[in-house]
Order: C-alpha cells, then sequence, then structure tokens
C-alpha cells in the first residue's frame, strides 16, 4: 500500500512542473501580447502628441548625446577632402512625452520623428547632406527619453602631407554644433565612436577617432553653446 501512494505521488509530480511551465508560457506570451498591440499602441501616442508643439523646445536646458558611427568612407588625394557616410545618433530627455509604462502596457513606442521637435544638430565645418532622415522613425521611452538617427553624407577639408610615406598620419575635424540655441538651452556632448568602416580601394584607413571636447579643445560661438569636435586620424 505505502508503495502504491509513493508511486502515485511521483507519477504527480511531472503533472504540477507541466502546469507551472505552461503557466508561465502563458504569462510570458500574454505579456508580449500587449506591447505588440499596435493599434492599441499607434492610438495611445497619437493621444500623448495630440496637444504636443513640436516647435517648441523643452522648457529645461536640454542635453543632447551624440554617437556617431562611421560605416564607410572615401579619400579623395587630388580634391583633399574625405568623404564619411555615417550616422548620428541623438538622444535627449523630453518631459512632454512621458506615460506610465504600467498602464500603457509597454514601455517604448517608435513614432514619425517630423511629429517631436528635434534640435538642429548640424556640421558646422563641412557639406553634409541628410540621406532620407524623414523615413526614420524616433523611439519614444516611457520615462521621456527620445531616441534618433541622422544618416549623413560628409565631405570635410583633409590636409594632407605627404613627408613620411607611407607612414604618414592625416587629420580632419567634424565641428557639431546647433544654429539656433544658446548654451543656457541646448548642451551637446558626444559618448560614443564606432568605425567599422569599410573604405573604397586606396591605401588609408582610420587609425582612431577622438572627442577634443573631452580633452578641453572646445571652441564657443559668439552667441552659442559650446561646440564638440571630433577629430579623425587616418
Amino acid at each position: 500500500m505505502r508503495d502504491a501512494d509513493q508511486t502515485r505521488k511521483m507519477a504527480a509530480r511531472p503533472t504540477v512542473l507541466l502546469s507551472a511551465l505552461i503557466f508561465c508560457l502563458y504569462g510570458c506570451h500574454a505579456a508580449r501580447g500587449e506591447c505588440s498591440n499596435v493599434t492599441l499602441l499607434s492610438t495611445q501616442v497619437d493621444t500623448l502628441l495630440a496637444e504636443y508643439d513640436r516647435d517648441a523646445a523643452p522648457a529645461q536646458r536640454v542635453l543632447v548625446t551624440l554617437a556617431l558611427d562611421v560605416r564607410h568612407a572615401a579619400v579623395d588625394e587630388p580634391r583633399a577632402v574625405m568623404r564619411l557616410l555615417a550616422d548620428l545618433k541623438m538622444s535627449w530627455q523630453e518631459p512632454r512625452v512621458k506615460w506610465n509604462a504600467s498602464e500603457w502596457g509597454c514601455g517604448t513606442a517608435l513614432t514619425a520623428v517630423e511629429r517631436l521637435w528635434r534640435p538642429d544638430i548640424e556640421l558646422l565645418n563641412a557639406a553634409a547632406t541628410n540621406l532620407g532622415d524623414a523615413g526614420l522613425r524616433a523611439r519614444l521611452d516611457a520615462v521621456g527619453a527620445v531616441y534618433w538617427i541622422s544618416r549623413l553624407d560628409v565631405t570635410v577639408p583633409l590636409d594632407l602631407a605627404l613627408h613620411d610615406w607611407p607612414s604618414d598620419v592625416q587629420s580632419c575635424t567634424f565641428k557639431f554644433g546647433s544654429r539656433i540655441y544658446n548654451d543656457d538651452e541646448l548642451v551637446l556632448d558626444i559618448s560614443e565612436f564606432k568605425h567599422a568602416v569599410v573604405f573604397e580601394a586606396g591605401a588609408w584607413e582610420i587609425q582612431s577617432l577622438a572627442d577634443l571636447l573631452k580633452n578641453g579643445n572646445s571652441r564657443r560661438g559668439r552667441n552659442g553653446p559650446w561646440t564638440p569636435l571630433l577629430h579623425i586620424f587616418v
């Protein structure tokens, strides 16, 4: 009789474990389903932005964090210029787009960047073309953070000095800044560099990227903010 009871108890254990596993899987699926309800999330974002003024900057001073991801580069020696294809990644706090993640069932959302206020970050010392920014969406976070990527096609002057070929090192500087906002309204910070770069056929490659702002070599316009300088050595 005792052996029969033990056998029944052992047989019941897998059933309990299986029930717990099914419950966990169902719970995880339900949690994902709430955040993947695109229709509901879109309606919530529309409501959040219904009275949002995209032409007005946030009331508080804005810290814009920049990260440059260089994807392709080419040195044009006859013209003494370098051309880069790069992603300029920007993030900042926007208190007007906060929400309760528990009520929404989702902590992040995507929206057309044209619906939001954006810092006018430009490359001030070179020719730059935005590659299809209008089609890129911004990512919003429930805590009020905005993340956006601007794709750039950049051409900058390169002071070629060929005194120690093939060991010469050339450098060029990218100066990012705002033409609209002053230092009391907007501050820039370069936080990250990436250069998994594919160069066109040639003898040059990127050696390093340096943020001159963090080395105390920033510049300031007459009425503008401190301007981060990004130095690229090739």
